[in-house]
């Protein structure tokens, strides 16, 4: 890779590509995706509260999150292998690949010993949530044409501590409702995602050149 291809590459983060509307889209969707469960366990009759943290604490964890996670890891899987693997398939395809190795990776994070802080249970989630965020955050990518910013943002917001949280004392049945309610915004994001824009392009046109050097 030349050095003005490094540099293309880089600039996909450049904060000025795009409109304010991806920058909401990439904070709130994985709110969507992962505290869903916690407001519809509320709406089903379970207590839910404020997490026990701190808006320092908050920031704190998102900003290293965003460096360390959102920043080495998205280099990869959208800036690098995103739009190559778009170039056989289609985005979604490109997308539900990329999250299925993208939950392998953590395969030794959870089984390896370590000290991660994953439960046992945690790859079944990785292997079920990843390929959705994938799908959410190839759409993201693709729609800012390449703006490796807001699924840099999209990922340090599913890797920061909830805002909310469900009392032990909620009732088993207001968990469930809960727990299948998070199932379903899982099952149904990429289905309308795909369904209104394509699976080709997951886009509503076709992304301009992602690829450093790349003519369409």
């Amino acid at each position: 890779m030349s050095g003005d291809s490094v540099r293309e590459w880089a600039a996909q983060i450049d904060p000025r590509t795009t409109r304010l509307r991806w920058y909401l889209i990439a904070l709130a969707t994985p709110l969507l995706l992962t505290d869903g469960s916690r407001v519809l366990a509320w709406i089903a009759g379970a207590p839910v509260t404020a997490a026990e943290i701190t808006v320092l604490e908050f920031l704190s964890q998102f900003a290293v999150t965003l460096v360390v996670a959102g920043a080495l890891e998205e280099f990869g899987w959208r800036g690098f292998a995103q739009p190559r693997l778009q170039e056989r398939w289609s985005a979604l395809t490109a997308a539900l690949l990329i999250g299925l190795v993208w939950a392998l990776w953590h395969f030794p994070l959870v089984y390896g010993g370590t000290g991660a802080g994953y439960g046992a249970g945690a790859f079944v989630g990785f292997l079920i949530g990843l390929p959705v965020f994938s799908v959410a955050m190839a759409w993201i990518y693709n729609g800012t044409s390449g703006g490796l910013l807001f699924v840099m943002l999209f990922h340090a917001m599913i890797n920061a501590p909830s805002p909310l949280q469900i009392a032990d004392t909620a009732p088993s049945w207001a968990q469930t409702v809960g727990e299948l309610g998070q199932l379903g915004f899982l099952l149904v994001v990429p289905l309308v995602l795909t369904l209104y824009y394509g699976r080709e392009y997951l886009a509503a046109s076709q992304p301009t050149p992602l690829i450093p050097g790349r003519r369409q």
